[in-house]
């Protein structure tokens, strides 16, 4: 197992220490938690996306990454409003919805 992996793990088990520790109240912990440990789990996508953006620039490919990051945040957009709105799943569909734009 990878530092970086190993890293995330130990955030996903003490995610409740963490967010306390950052100063979410009893009331945000309940959305902090879950929402905390859906994105350290889409962390690979998310960093996978952001090297990507170099590579399209120093490939002469600009506009592949403009129209990459407008899909994302379509995606992330659209399924919002599928994830929380019509399927009901409330913060844990927010970040599924952000992991899936990545």
């Amino acid at each position: 197992m990878g530092l970086g992996a190993a890293l995330s793990l130990v955030c996903v088990i003490f995610m409740e220490p963490i967010v306390r520790l950052a100063g979410a109240s009893d009331l945000l912990v309940e959305d902090c938690v879950p929402y905390g440990r859906i994105l350290l789990a889409g962390s690979v996508p998310f960093m996978l996306q952001t090297s990507f953006q170099s590579f399209f620039v120093a490939a002469e490919r600009p506009h592949a990454g403009l129209v990459f990051s407008l899909a994302a945040g379509g995606t992330n957009m659209v399924l919002d409003y599928v994830f929380i709105a019509l399927l009901d799943m409330g913060i844990a569909g927010a970040a599924l919805a952000t992991v899936a734009g990545y």
